[in-house]
């Protein structure tokens, strides 16, 4: 079965969000399942997380939740806003250097020369 994956990001408690068809995915470091963060789009998104809040654009609207999936009202910098106008497939780095990436659809995890397949 193929997999749409829209992005892999991390927070800083090293929990794992993997963008899916319509919902992000949140996994423990460990990689169990925490919750899914609902993503309203028909279209496909972009996301990444920043200073411990999750940024989405859909289309040409932006959205701002908190890591539990509760949508706040918080402004989105220009940086972050052409970081998801953006689709790329470059791996999100985390606070401690820790890579993330989609590969053959399955998501890896490299850190301190390790990888290991997470997703």
């Amino acid at each position: 079965m193929i997999k749409n994956y829209m992005g892999v990001a991390a927070d800083s408690e090293g929990n794992i969000y993997i963008g899916e068809l319509s919902k992000i995915t949140v996994l423990s470091e460990d990689g169990e399942h925490l919750r899914d963060i609902r993503v309203n789009s028909g279209n496909g998104y972009s996301f990444t997380v920043y200073d411990d809040k999750v940024f989405v654009r859909t289309g040409r609207i932006f959205h701002v939740f908190d890591l539990y999936g509760n949508e706040i009202d918080t402004p989105v910098n220009e940086d972050i806003k052409n970081k998801l106008w953006v689709v790329d497939s470059r791996p999100f780095v985390s606070e401690d250097g820790t890579e993330y990436y989609i590969l053959n659809d399955h998501v890896y995890r490299s850190k301190d020369g390790e990888t290991e397949m997470i997703y």
